[in-house]
């Protein structure tokens, strides 16, 4: 028990003013001459016990209602369960969940606006002289100031949804700085949320010096499906080509959902519909195949339809179909036959020169180079080269059999430590990596009447420690035929040998040989990001390399922003963040030239699944206050943390039943 008030209880000592009274009596006696007292002996001696005991009730009666009537103005309490209660002003925190999850309904109204009442409730219950903090998904310098109690419940009314999600342990964290760097003892937490199973997580440390309230919020439809994701099935669109945009949907629900149609359109026409069904609890992967057309940015939509909760309905995604894929062959006294005839094909412009007629200047401007029958690489061709690849362009290596190593290796060292050494004998392919990003989608297995390819001479492939190679084809010995290492913003294809019949026989292994050389061409294509996610600090890259006064402008409807930019040898990073805040296409212009963004919205709280009451406590190991679900009990929550359980209406109740006592003894009693 504690006291609100502790000095009144000095009026205590005033207990033995009564006490004193009672001790020495000041009345004056007077001697009363009687004839014969023997026969009033007995009665006199009767009547002076029972007085004597008539006067100690009353002197009890009396202490114990003045002690109560004391005890009533000094205000003791018992202190609420995980409470910190001193003297002197409080500080509040009040976290307010304004997350898309809080966009449910309970009794027609959202949960958002029962949050807010709840925190102009807490905000109204604490006095003028109480300083808040407003913590909301969306970082704001408001998070980081004190606020007066007419301020918050002002930027409390400003609070809108956002498609940005804090875990709760992320929250708790952030206020228990907050509360420390206050300096005042009365340290209070309030969390307002429907605490997502996805997104509630207990701290990791608890500050036992603040209170901890957790108002759960509880929408009365928990039934969602939704489009968790969506990615193509090859990492390049070949405009006139058929394409798979494969995408997964989740029944976040209770009740199964049948002939659930997706639908794709690309710049808003139609392009595919497919009909899935939907268990619940479940989720299924399916694939809808399209015809690409067109030129320029393309913006593809996959949805669904779905009600209440309908953020998660759609994935939106921005790709450029290939039209033209350059390539130029650097030929080192070898002919290029079998590589013009794969590059035959009109989405190819293919140019092939001999080495000694080189536009060094000129490389950065095509997609592929391939060094045939490649002898060396002199000092200009190497910082060509290395230009180039830091343009974003791909390279494929085909050493030729008189290839002085001492020339090429100094060139490939510069990138993950990879070297050439002589082969000798024959070597043959055993294991074709089907995951690599040139085999991806060709094959589901390696055929059975496709033979693998066998090196005769030629050179090994040798990875350095600190290679980041992937290899294509390997040898028994895990050693690569084929590789492929990124190389600044660009990839080095490395062969171990020339296609020459005599080295080795890829050229003649048409399943392998066409799609191998066809997709290094596609991937040398700028590869832009999918899809980035609203309210995350995430960065596109463009290869671009901008000048001093250049600004990338981003438009969204009709809003224009200047993003944060960051420069490097690659390119230039884009950071959205925090201006995207809505999913949809976001168009850049840049140095003259058009990207567009696609934006979509976090998926952690799809599932709609929520902790209840009794695993709140466990997950927080009774270290906070829960209030249950329905209850509007902000006030009494303040009134149990400013006052505990208060006692003072008890003292006055045995204030009352001690006079009454005392008057019944003087009345009553003989």
């Amino acid at each position: 028990m504690s006291f609100l008030a502790p000095g009144m209880l000095w009026a205590l000592t005033l207990l033995v003013i009564p006490v004193i009274i009672h001790l020495f009596s000041f009345r004056r006696y007077k001697t009363v001459y009687f004839p014969d007292i023997r026969f009033l002996r007995k009665v006199q001696e009767e009547t002076s016990s029972r007085n004597n005991i008539k006067h100690l009730l009353v002197l009890m009666a009396r202490l114990l209602a003045l002690t109560f009537l004391i005890l009533a103005f000094a205000q003791p309490f018992v202190p609420a369960k995980n409470t910190v209660t001193n003297a002197g002003n409080y500080v509040v925190s009040i976290y307010v969940d304004n997350s898309f999850s809080m966009e449910a309904e309970e009794n027609g109204e959202l949960l958002t606006q029962r949050a807010k009442k709840q925190a102009m409730d807490i905000a109204d219950a604490f006095s003028v002289d109480d300083k808040f903090q407003l913590l909301t998904n969306t970082p704001d310098a408001l998070s980081s100031a004190w606020l007066s109690r007419e301020e918050v419940k002002s930027a409390i009314a400003k609070i809108e949804p956002t498609p940005e999600v804090l875990t709760t342990d992320n929250v708790y964290l952030q206020q228990a700085r907050m509360l420390e760097r206050s300096g005042t003892a009365n340290r209070n937490a309030f969390q307002i949320s429907d605490f997502q199973i996805s997104t509630t997580r207990a701290p990791a440390t608890y500050d036992t010096t603040m209170s901890v309230n957790l108002i759960r919020m509880e929408g009365n439809n928990r039934e969602n499906i939704a489009i968790d994701s969506a990615w193509w099935a090859s990492p390049v669109q070949v405009s006139g080509e058929q394409s798979a945009l494969v995408f997964k949907a989740t029944n976040y629900g209770s009740a199964a959902r049948n002939d659930v149609n997706v639908t794709l359109s690309v710049n808003d026409q139609t392009k595919g519909l497919q009909s899935v069904d939907l268990e619940p609890g479940s989720s299924m992967i399916d694939t809808i195949v399209f015809n690409v057309s067109g030129a320029g940015w393309q913006r593809a939509k996959v949805a669904l339809q779905d009600y209440p909760v309908d953020f998660d309905d759609a994935i939106y995604l921005a790709f450029i179909p290939v039209n033209r894929v350059s390539v130029l062959c650097i030929n080192f006294n070898t002919s290029d036959d079998k590589l013009r005839t794969v590059f035959s094909q009109p989405i190819f412009d293919y140019k092939a020169v001999d080495a000694g007629n080189v536009d060094y200047n000129n490389l950065s401007n095509f997609n592929l180079v391939l060094l045939n029958g490649l002898t060396d690489i002199s000092s200009g061709l190497a910082s060509s080269l290395d230009k180039a690849l830091q343009a974003g362009v791909s390279m494929a290596m085909l050493p030729g059999e008189n290839a002085m190593l001492e020339s090429i290796n100094p060139f490939l060292l510069q990138y993950d430590a990879i070297a050439y050494t002589p082969h000798q004998g024959k070597n043959n392919v055993t294991r074709l990596r089907l995951d690599h990003p040139v085999y991806q989608g060709v094959f589901d297995k390696v055929p059975a009447n496709v033979s693998l390819p066998f090196l005769q001479g030629g050179f090994f492939i040798q990875p350095g420690v600190r290679s980041s190679s992937s290899h294509i084809m390997e040898f028994a010995d895990g050693a690569p035929f084929l590789t492929a290492v990124k190389a600044n913003s660009g990839t080095i294809y490395l062969f171990s040998s020339v296609l020459n019949i005599n080295y080795t026989d890829l050229s003649l292994q048409g399943a392998l040989f066409v799609p191998l050389l066809y997709k290094m061409a596609l991937l040398s294509r700028p590869v832009a990001a999918t899809y980035l996610i609203a309210g995350q600090n995430q960065s596109l890259t463009l290869p671009l390399t901008l000048s001093g006064d250049e600004v990338v402008q981003v438009a969204f409807d009709d809003n224009t922003f200047i993003p944060a930019m960051r420069k490097h040898a690659g390119g230039t990073d884009i950071s959205l963040y925090p201006y995207a805040e809505e999913a949809g296409f976001y168009q850049l212009e840049v140095a003259g030239e058009e990207w567009v963004m696609a934006m979509n919205y976090d998926r952690r709280e799809s599932d709609l699944g929520t902790y209840d009451e009794n695993a709140l406590q466990e997950l927080y190991g009774g270290t906070a206050t829960i209030v249950k679900s329905g209850q509007r009990a902000a006030g009494s929550i303040v009134s149990r943390i400013r006052e505990g359980n208060p006692l003072w209406k008890f003292c006055i109740i045995f204030t009352l039943i001690f006079l009454a006592a005392e008057i019944a003894l003087i009345r009553l009693l003989p």
